[in-house]
C-alpha cells in the first residue's frame, strides 16, 4: 500500500466491479471482505479490497490486478477455479 492511499467506501467498490452497494454489503455480511465502520460509515482499506479481489474476483481487469500485494497474486494463482481450467 503506497502511504496515502485513500480507504474506499461500499459505493466506490460496487462502482469499480459494476455490482450494486447490495452485492458489497453481503460479501462484507459474510466474511469475505473486510471493512471497518466508522461514524455508520463503511471504508474499506486498499490492501483489504485488493486481496478481496484477488481471492474473489480473479477475472478482474489486470488493471486492478496489477496493483495487488504479491501475496494476493500469488492465492490468484493457486486458486482451484482457475486450475481447472
Amino acid at each position: 500500500m503506497t502511504k496515502q492511499e485513500a480507504w474506499l467506501t461500499i459505493a466506490d467498490c460496487a462502482q469499480q466491479l459494476c455490482v450494486s452497494t447490495k452485492t458489497v454489503r453481503r460479501a462484507i455480511k459474510r466474511g469475505e471482505l473486510t471493512a471497518h465502520k466508522s461514524k455508520q460509515v463503511y471504508r474499506i482499506s486498499p490492501r483489504d479490497w485488493r486481496l478481496y479481489l484477488a481471492e474473489h474476483w480473479p477475472e478482474a481487469p489486470a488493471e486492478r490486478q496489477s496493483s495487488m500485494p504479491e501475496e494476493a497474486v500469488r492465492s490468484v494463482r493457486k486458486s482451484p477455479a482457475l486450475s481447472k481450467s
